[in-house]
């Protein structure tokens, strides 16, 4: 009976009960942010922009964020809940696609099952589930990637090389790092005598090549922009800075037992590489520990934030998930399950707990502190006309602005230029929406800290400051001037 030895571990997971399992968290996935009142934090406003400028690249990321919010938001309108839509359900879909990867690879609805909800459950999954980030459909093509892989070597058809060079482009497009799931793939072709043959080369290589043919018009837009994209993605990674950091390595190896879970994570790490190393013990090794090891010698030699190594998190439950259950580690697998919907639990009821223990939420101790009181600030500034144009130095104000303020059922959002004496690149305001000497209209500036902009305008008019008391340890303050007649910034 399929499922059984799992039925008799006290687990009671069957195929019956997986997907409907997954349809739960899904829905508690999407309804946590609404039933908090959670505001965007200020890089979901910021892609949020980008939707409404679509295009085929942006300053720090690929295209992919933007085009599915347009796509979320052009169906169910512009809530909060809509624009962040789309990362619950690709992790969803994410999570069916790694059952199916263990079913073709063992044919084993119990591996299959496990698998898929130790990667749902993923503490890291449970977070980012709650926001828009570019790693969903990163995961989700990364896994149909590996799906369409493995059903290459095992059907030898060519369709499933094209899908897997689909899935490889449209991965690029999510974000970058999905080039490293190409070394992966090369490396078990290289590895395995079995698979060591010209038509698996050729395959993978029209696969590339379909991957590079979807990435160029990214690549083009790069190249239009002096390569922006890639000269941010170079600038956070901090290698020219002083090398080699142990702390922060720790940090980072923490931060992964904590985002995948600290039972999955120690079977990924030590367990798994005790077993005796098969054709699909390696396949998976192959598509999981390059980026695991990629970043944990960036956070070694700069730093490397933990949702940075997700991907691993793929092959990394489909490894954790067979190991546990084909040497009936039952008690360990429920631990890893219960510990990950803990985790997941404490920190969607956190401000319900901090009621009931009757503690006072301060800026320390809450941790959504940081996406707290900022709707409510921008939507304190006083009643401005329809034409006026809004103008900061800051990326967060102008997103949180653009968002909060634009009137999207009009079709239109409000008008926002970016304040840059320095003239450095660092944001997608500053590369496409910069104030220049050849503007002259009325702005309102905006700033968290007072400002000095006699010099910069003819004219400029301090209003009273709008502030929010959030907690009684956080207080959001905005300063506002209405300015005109830009002289340049030579005389800021």
């Amino acid at each position: 009976m399929e499922g059984a030895a799992l039925e008799k571990s006290g687990i009671n997971i069957s195929a019956n009960y997986t997907v409907p399992m997954l349809l739960v968290l899904l829905l508690a996935h999407i309804m946590v942010g609404p039933f908090h009142n959670l505001a965007l934090f200020y890089d979901e406003a910021y892609y949020h922009f980008w939707s409404t400028q679509l295009d085929f690249g942006y300053y720090s990321k690929p295209p992919m964020i933007a085009w599915l919010i347009a796509a979320t938001t052009s169906i169910f309108g512009h809530a909060e809940w809509a624009v962040r839509l789309s990362s619950a359900l690709l992790y969803f879909c994410t999570a069916l696609v790694i059952r199916q990867i263990a079913m073709r690879l063992w044919q084993r609805t119990d591996v299959a099952d496990c698998a898929a909800i130790l990667f749902f459950t993923a503490p890291l999954i449970g977070f980012n589930s709650l926001f828009v980030t570019t790693d969903a459909p990163l995961l989700f093509f990364w896994s149909v990637a590996v799906w369409s892989f493995v059903e290459a070597l095992k059907t030898r058809k060519w369709i499933y090389w094209v899908s897997l060079g689909a899935a490889l482009g449209l991965g690029m497009l999510s974000k970058y790092t999905m080039c490293v799931l190409m070394i992966g793939l090369f490396a078990y072709i290289g590895l395995d005598k079995a698979e060591r043959k010209s038509e698996n080369t050729l395959g993978l290589l029209l696969a590339v090549l379909i991957a590079f043919v979807l990435f160029l018009p990214n690549l083009l837009w790069n190249a239009a922009h002096d390569f922006i994209s890639f000269q941010h993605t170079a600038e956070i990674s901090k290698l020219n800075q002083s090398l080699l950091h142990p702390l922060r390595w720790l940090e980072f190896t923490a931060g992964q037992v904590f985002a995948f879970g600290s039972v999955a994570f120690w079977v990924l790490t030590v367990w798994v590489w005790r077993q005796k190393l098969s054709a699909t013990t390696l396949l998976l090794m192959c598509v999981t520990f390059p980026m695991l090891l990629a970043m944990m010698v960036q956070a070694l030699l700069s730093h490397a934030n933990a949702n940075w190594a997700a991907p691993t998190y793929v092959g990394g439950s489909l490894l954790a998930a067979y190991w546990l259950v084909e040497r009936g580690k039952f008690a360990v697998l429920k631990a890893a399950m219960l510990v990950n919907v803990l985790l997941i639990g404490l920190f969607y009821s956190y401000p319900q707990i901090q009621s009931a223990l009757d503690i006072e939420p301060t800026k320390k101790n809450t941790p959504y502190q940081r996406v707290s009181g900022w709707r409510e600030l921008v939507m304190a500034i006083p009643e401005q006309p329809q034409d006026m144009i809004y103008l900061s130095d800051s990326r967060a104000l102008l997103s949180y602005v653009h968002f909060y303020r634009s009137d999207f059922t009009q079709g239109s959002g409000i008008q926002v230029r970016s304040f840059n004496p320095s003239g450095i690149i660092k944001d997608h305001y500053q590369l496409n929406y910069p104030l220049t000497a050849q503007y002259n209209e009325h702005y309102l500036f905006l700033s968290e800290t007072p400002k000095a902009l006699h010099g910069c305008f003819q004219q400029v008019q301090a209003l009273e400051p709008v502030s929010v008391d959030v907690y009684p340890t956080l207080t959001r303050k905005l300063y506002l001037y209405q300015v005109s007649g830009f002289n340049g910034y030579d005389g800021c």
